[in-house]
């Protein structure tokens, strides 16, 4: 009966043994597929923040080019201005730029065809004024200036003086 006993124990410490390796073999096992699964979320972190990236970018790529759109044209752009605005966040060097557009652009901004129309008055009116004699800034001198303009032949922009010719023209 002892040697059943003893048996019955070596069996059982045998099979404890092979049991114990199974587990470590297992819990290696284990091991190395938490280490694999932990690599494979953060390259899954690491996309989802390229994918939410590239959204945020088309996001503000669009709301730049209707904005751009908008403006071209002349048109009131406060939409296109809060969707950029709504786009770029709080943050960040788009954000910062985007708060500097402004209150007025709200409104639109006048168009090339608009300054060139607005440039020509604003040249006639200036050249009326540099007309006038100096020192008869009155009505006489006004009206003096608007002659002067009206029969000089203005200055095409090929005879603007260069700085050796005649001087800086800002003087």
């Amino acid at each position: 009966q002892f040697e059943y006993q003893q048996q019955l124990q070596n069996e059982m410490a045998a099979m404890k043994e092979k049991y114990m390796k199974e587990l470590e073999e297992h819990a290696n096992v284990m091991k190395g597929l938490q280490e694999k699964l932990g690599v494979l979320e953060s390259r899954l972190e690491v996309s989802r923040n390229y994918e939410s990236g590239s959204k945020r970018a088309h996001k503000i790529s669009a709301a730049a080019l209707a904005l751009a759109n908008k403006l071209e044209v002349g048109e009131t752009a406060a939409v296109e201005i809060a969707a950029l605005k709504g786009a770029a966040g709080d943050e960040g060097v788009i954000a910062s730029a985007v708060k500097m557009i402004p209150k007025s652009a709200d409104a639109g901004v006048p168009t090339v065809t608009n300054l060139q129309a607005a440039f020509d008055k604003t040249y006639a009116i200036g050249r009326q004024a540099a007309m006038v004699p100096e020192g008869r800034s009155g009505l006489e001198g006004q009206l003096l200036g608007m002659i002067f303009a009206k029969l000089s032949v203005p200055p095409s922009p090929d005879s603007v003086p260069t700085s050796e010719e005649e001087g800086n023209v800002a003087d």
